[in-house]
């Protein structure tokens, strides 16, 4: 059974008020050749970057083998070719292309912080970062999940590279047990250490090849291997740090150097300034884009951006950059059901006003609903919502989740004001109040005094404030059991 459907509810609300059918997308539509990279958010058709997809007739690949729908997942990364509607909604794919970002045995595992929800890997010496509830695990497999991972598991990994080379890893497969000698692999990076025969390094990895090229598959890198190349090597891993290669090709892209219209999802890297950064190693200048919202300091390494665009000589001329981060939570119960919009696609939690759009992505873990989405939640029910901010004082909400039972009442984001005397700070809109009886902790979760933690505070910041887990009410946050500084 697939995960939880994304519901583009808003949009659907719209179209069924204009007497139109969407339950598909439609070819008779004014369109455009399109080309879109990003996670695969829901099914039904598939969705990626809001955009509804049909796919009935399009070539879909999985590492460059023919593959059916059936074995896309939500979370998995893909790129996407087709005709796009104009209005920007619905689509008609022509080709559907997964490219994992990383495959092989996990060396190393380490949690991150002390609340379960994060995990570092080692894969090839490439930091992974896992978290639960974000990053999607095999369908296929229901005993292989975030609290089942294990040293020398052979994963799949899907997801974004951020400013610091580290893997958001956005979906895992489970692929087996390592066995030295046989277990074949995938690793992606920038050739290093370049013999000029037959070995190279990539991160901690040593790489061989037969330069011949009749065990390896050297067909795509005619003008022959070089450092600074970001290659994909296929092979079998004979030691912990040596693989014996099977093929060697460039990674691109994947967009053509003059697609007219592009849409991409990733981490911004290799920031400059406005018009020179890149995300997924995709060269980007937004230096006429318009920015959504309007916050022009929030475009640093690290961001979180879906850039809508067009290929000029292999940089992407964005037209638009729409930050979607998710930075901001919200976790509580909703006070009344009147507090849920779904008509206008918006619900109030905490007070917060919080926006859903085609990106959000839906997942219950209260009634496991398949066709889940805003008409679904009532009073009382308890959710965990992450987004970004809307610039108008509310926030876009990229994650809803229902959970299964209430948990302690939560907000993170940016500190706009702070007052030791009052002992409060203020997020999103809301003083939220400490005590005597509040715990303080740093980013690396080590304890503070909160004389400490207002020496180091300042406008700003990333900070989570937690409320008393046995607070019989969960709709507002009361008195601060824990305040922490976030990375």
């Amino acid at each position: 059974m697939r995960p939880p459907i994304l519901l583009i509810l808003p949009v659907l609300l719209m179209a069924v008020a204009c007497g139109q059918d969407n339950s598909a997308p439609d070819s008779d539509l004014a369109s455009q050749t399109s080309s879109a990279q990003g996670i695969i958010t829901g099914f039904g058709s598939i969705f990626v970057n809001g955009v509804e997809w049909e796919v009935d007739l399009a070539t879909i690949e999985m590492d460059e083998a023919a593959a059916l729908e059936s074995a896309l997942e939500i979370g998995m990364v893909v790129t996407i070719s087709g005709e796009l509607s104009d209005d920007g909604t619905t689509g008609n794919a022509t080709s559907v292309n997964y490219d994992d970002a990383a495959e092989g045995p996990v060396a190393a595992i380490t949690e991150i912080g002390n609340d379960g929800r994060m995990l570092e890997l080692d894969v090839f010496g490439q930091t992974i970062l896992v978290e639960r509830g974000l990053t999607v695990f095999d369908e296929d497999n229901p005993s292989f999940n975030f609290d089942t991972l294990a040293v020398d598991d052979v994963i799949e990994i899907s997801g974004f590279m951020n400013d610091l080379g580290v893997l958001i890893a956005t979906h895992i497969e489970d692929k087996g047990v390592l066995r030295l000698g046989s277990t074949e692999v995938e690793i992606k990076g920038i050739v290093t250490n370049f013999d000029s025969v037959d070995t190279f390094e990539i991160d901690a990895m040593t790489i061989t090849f037969d330069a011949s090229g009749t065990n390896t598959d050297l067909s795509d890198i005619p003008g022959g291997l070089s450092d600074g190349l970001y290659v994909e090597v296929e092979g079998v891993i004979e030691t912990g740090s040596a693989i014996t290669a099977t093929e060697i090709e460039i990674e691109t892209s994947g967009f053509d150097d003059d697609a007219s219209d592009v849409e991409l999802e990733g981490i911004v890297a290799n920031f400059v300034d406005i018009g020179d950064f890149s995300v997924s190693n995709q060269p980007v200048d937004a230096s006429s884009a318009a920015l959504v919202p309007n916050s022009p300091e929030a475009l640093v390494n690290g961001a979180k951006v879906e850039i809508h665009g067009s290929m000029l000589d292999g940089t992407l001329i964005a037209d638009i950059v729409e930050f979607r981060g998710n930075h901001f939570r919200l976790a509580a119960e909703i006070e009344d059901g009147m507090d849920v919009d779904d008509l206008s696609g918006s619900l109030t939690l905490l007070g917060v006003s919080v926006s859903v759009n085609a990106g959000t992505r839906y997942d219950d873990r209260l009634l496991d609903l398949n066709t889940f989405g805003l008409a679904d939640l009532a009073a009382g029910d308890f959710l965990e919502i992450r987004g970004y901010a809307d610039g108008n004082g509310g926030m876009v909400a990229t994650r809803l989740e229902r959970m299964s039972e209430a948990e302690e009442v939560s907000v993170q984001g940016f500190i706009e004001a702070f007052d030791q005397g009052a002992g409060s700070v203020t997020i999103l809109g809301l003083t939220l109040l400490t005590s005597g009886s509040t715990s303080w902790e740093d980013a690396d979760d080590m304890a503070l005094t909160a004389e400490d933690f207002y020496a180091a505070v300042a406008l700003g910041d990333l900070v989570k404030v937690d409320g008393d887990k046995d607070a019989a009410d969960k709709t507002v946050m009361g008195i601060a059991d824990e305040v922490e500084f976030e990375d």
